[in-house]
């Protein structure tokens, strides 16, 4: 199927094998997840910037680790933080979210996408990575406080 894509030029074609690489690895890796819509923007920036395909796809999984329940049957992940969103909404500009609800959109499933894919439609990748770096950091530091706590808790 790629090589008959005449419209895109060598580099993008192996590009797009690299991506369908790692991304039928992870489908194997994770089959209860598998495959679904999204995932390529997510795995995407990290194909365009390791050359490495192993290295990419270790990246791709330890940021799966955290969106994984994005991609459940229920989506389960995503709804918990459209929740969340109309939560802060609330908090933080009551006028809008009830404007939002009156329009009927209270459920904010107009971010869906933005929150199943971390922004990367919605941001430069410079900027995309910056926040993702962000949301690594944050991870790093509940993993380091649940260490903590337990090694206090073994004493």
């Amino acid at each position: 199927m790629l090589a008959a894509s005449e419209h895109l030029t060598p580099y993008a074609k192996a590009t797009a094998r690299r991506l369908i690489s790692v991304l039928s690895a992870y489908a194997a890796y994770d089959p209860e997840i598998g495959y679904c819509q999204g995932m390529a923007d997510l795995a995407a920036p990290f194909v365009a910037l390791i050359v490495d395909d192993v290295e990419a796809f270790w990246c791709f999984e330890r940021l799966m680790r955290r969106t994984r329940s994005n991609f459940s049957h229920n989506s389960e992940g995503v709804r918990s933080q459209l929740r969340m969103l109309g939560r802060v909404l609330e908090h933080k500009d009551h006028v809008l979210m009830h404007h939002l609800r009156h329009v009927g959109a209270g459920e904010c499933l107009f971010a869906y996408r933005m929150v199943l894919v971390l922004m990367r439609r919605e941001l430069s990748l410079s900027n995309c990575l910056l926040l993702w770096e962000m949301l690594w950091a944050e991870d790093v530091q509940q993993e380091r406080s649940l260490r903590r706590l337990l090694e206090q808790n073994a004493d």
